[in-house]
């Protein structure tokens, strides 16, 4: 079987955010199938990448570009010459699968339905229209267009595109209200196996709590909202890392209870010395990766509903939701008389069970072979 892989997240870079660690791991699972061969394209500012047999193609230089391209119907930083070279590879080679890792690529499924007799997959990695709607209303009027275009451009996606997959169960109902067609698989983010590995410390005075997060709206607007009204009452020091998160400092002074790293390099020993994981996000689409990857550290997450989306979370086992200020001060005061050690076992079982790359694979096999 031969599938081509198109994607808009740029692999070329050496730090992942969320949606980009997704993508990769969708093209990975996609290359552990037997019998399948996979040819990978993904959208980039460099073009150049460390990932072997991934082509890089020139995305839209800067946010200005991206908005003119999104007013002339092209979305997810898509170009002209990226297209271009997308649709020349596909009438020179023949591919069983064309397999899109956005939704914001219903453009390219209408001009790849003209050329080529392929059955069309399409990933949904949010329901794209909504993180456009939320960034009007957190960063302002001049991302209209991006509602415009991502609209536009799923409405094709679930016109031409044959299957479509999305990453949780809110997900696919929203999808099938707005768009009116049926998800065929619904397949949530998987994270690399590791083995337990018990940490038997006791728990740090005061608590010692991780944000580890990059910096784009919801993740600044949700940790703000944290810092501002909780942190001042919760006994806790907060650590706050993640790609970009170092711009938080033109805003919050570094302290005995906050100390914020930014960009870092071993996110392992950051969760080793966690005691728990805030995430308090109140918006956004799809799954939050973060959530899950504290859930492989083995460590109890504290967070919104938001946070949990798409996790089969019991609240008060591997996290506690929370949506008010008191519910988080609270939760950190149980936690500190309940949680004898650093590590949850809870935690690392729901990774074990449902996070796992074998998990995912077996149900991207049943997608193929439907």
């Amino acid at each position: 079987m031969r599938v081509l892989f198109i994607t808009s997240s740029d692999l070329s870079s050496a730090v992942m955010n969320g949606g980009m660690t997704v993508s990769l791991r969708n093209l990975e699972l996609l290359r552990s199938l037997p019998d399948t061969d996979v040819k990978a394209f993904s959208l980039s500012r460099t073009t150049r990448g460390v990932i072997d047999d991934i082509e890089y193609l020139p995305s839209t230089k800067n946010k200005y570009e991206t908005l003119l391209m999104n007013m002339l119907g092209f979305s997810a930083y898509l170009s002209f010459t990226a297209e271009k070279t997308v649709l020349d590879h596909i009438v020179s080679e023949e591919y069983d699968i064309i397999y899109l890792d956005t939704s914001n690529f219903g453009r390219l499924a209408k001009k790849i339905k003209k050329i080529s007799q392929a059955r069309i997959v399409v990933f949904f990695h949010n329901v794209e229209v909504v993180y456009a709607k939320e960034s009007v209303r957190l960063d302002g009027i001049q991302y209209l267009p991006m509602v415009l275009s991502n609209y536009l451009n799923e409405k094709w996606a679930t016109r031409y595109g044959d299957v479509f997959v999305a990453i949780n169960e809110r997900d696919k109902e929203i999808i099938e209200k707005i768009y009116k067609k049926r998800v065929s698989e619904v397949l949530s983010v998987w994270y690399p196996d590791r083995p337990f590995i018990e940490d038997t410390r006791g728990l740090s005075s005061p608590l010692n709590v991780l944000f580890l997060g990059s910096y784009f709206h919801a993740n600044v607007a949700g940790i703000s909202w944290f810092i501002d009204l909780v942190l001042p009452l919760a006994d806790i020091k907060l650590t706050i890392a993640g790609r970009g998160m170092e711009q938080l400092l033109n805003k919050y002074n570094e302290s005995a209870k906050l100390e914020i790293l930014g960009t870092v390099d071993d996110i392992e020993s950051l969760y080793e010395e966690a005691d728990c994981v805030v995430a308090p996000i109140f918006d956004g689409s799809g799954m939050k990766v973060k959530t899950g990857e504290a859930f492989r550290f083995g460590k109890t997450v504290v967070g919104t509903k938001e946070a949990f989306e798409g996790y089969g979370v019991t609240h008060g086992k591997e996290g506690y939701y929370c949506s008010s200020v008191s519910d988080f001060t609270e939760t950190f005061d149980t936690i500190n008389n309940i949680l004898h050690t650093k590590t949850n076992i809870d935690s690392w079982n729901l990774f074990q069970n449902q996070l796992s790359k074998g998990a995912a694979l077996l149900r991207l096999q049943a997608l193929m072979n439907r």
